[in-house]
């Protein structure tokens, strides 16, 4: 799916986003779902993510909504581009910490309104549980999100491989787990988190 967004300062950028849902979603109670962003790492993109057969099954068999969201391709000063040498990946500060680069900001003011664009159209997921994660360029945006945007999301994960992410994903998916933590352990968190079930 592809929209305009507009930034807060008048650029309109055109993201894309894929999204795998449950099982009988439509037919869902309201707020029964959670909503869980996908990041993926330089170079990715949506289609690679919603295709993996792990992370598919996690929506099938779970109370989840995955949202696989698409990085622009940008240059080092996180420029959007189109020259097939610039790469696709999400835009951060090159100094950390630093607030001097606006551009460095427009992904996580574009995921801020996916997120509540979302949560309107889709009464069946729950705002209190919104998890973000991503591996790579993915993590890094992961990160961006819990220093700038923590108070939307309720649980944060990342991880340098895609293979240990949607092992993750599936050990706190399948048993609906309630999240309060941002740590990039997720064998340890999901052996210590209580099932709502």
């Amino acid at each position: 799916i592809t929209f305009d967004h507009h930034q807060p300062d008048g650029v309109v950028e055109t993201p894309k986003f894929r999204y795998s849902t449950p099982r009988n979603f439509a037919s869902r109670a309201d707020s029964s779902v959670n909503l869980w962003l996908v990041f993926h790492g330089k170079n990715g993109d949506t289609t690679t993510m919603h295709n993996s057969r792990s992370f598919n099954r996690i929506a099938h068999d779970a109370p989840t909504v995955l949202v696989y969201p698409e990085a622009l391709r940008v240059t080092y000063l996180n420029d959007v581009s189109s020259d097939p040498d610039d790469v696709i990946m999400w835009r951060s500060p090159k100094v950390p910490g630093s607030g001097d680069d606006r551009d460095a900001f427009r992904d996580v003011a574009f995921i801020e309104r996916l997120v509540a664009r979302l949560l309107v159209n889709n009464p069946q997921t729950n705002a209190n549980k919104v998890y973000a994660s991503g591996f790579s360029s993915g993590g890094t945006m992961t990160w961006m999100l819990l220093c700038y945007r923590s108070s939307l999301f309720a649980g944060f994960g990342t991880t340098p491989q895609r293979s240990v992410l949607a092992q993750a994903f599936r050990l706190l998916s399948l048993t609906n787990q309630e999240i309060s933590y941002s740590q990039p352990c997720f064998e340890g968190a999901a052996r210590n988190l209580r099932a709502s079930r």
